[in-house]
């Protein structure tokens, strides 16, 4: 089951991404409730990606969930077809400097 932190921590991420792009939510099918599914929907794949490096824990939330929810909306607000692959690709990237972050501390 998907942390609810997780789920609150990309929602944030979403709405700064959305404060830049307010009209995104009026323009995508199904307005806001389907767009904010539509980031979440990218949780579990965050914390699987986390999982698999354990250096990750102490700042997931900060580092990587927030983030990926901006990362998701300005992909959508620029129309990316490969999304799936694209916000995979971003994750292992946050994941992969999270942990190198933590490893300097």
């Amino acid at each position: 089951m998907t942390d609810p932190l997780t789920i609150a921590y990309m929602a944030i991420g979403a709405q700064v991404a959305l404060e830049h792009a307010p009209r995104l939510v009026h323009t995508y099918d199904g307005g806001a409730p389907a767009l904010m599914s539509a980031v979440i929907g990218y949780a579990e794949t965050a914390e699987q990606l986390a999982a698999q490096n354990p250096g990750v824990e102490g700042s997931f939330l900060e580092d990587v969930a927030q983030p990926l929810g901006q990362y998701i909306v300005e992909q959508i607000q620029v129309g990316r077809r490969d999304l799936d692959e694209a916000v995979r690709r971003h994750a292992m990237k946050l994941v992969d400097l999270c942990c190198s972050q933590e490893q300097e501390r």
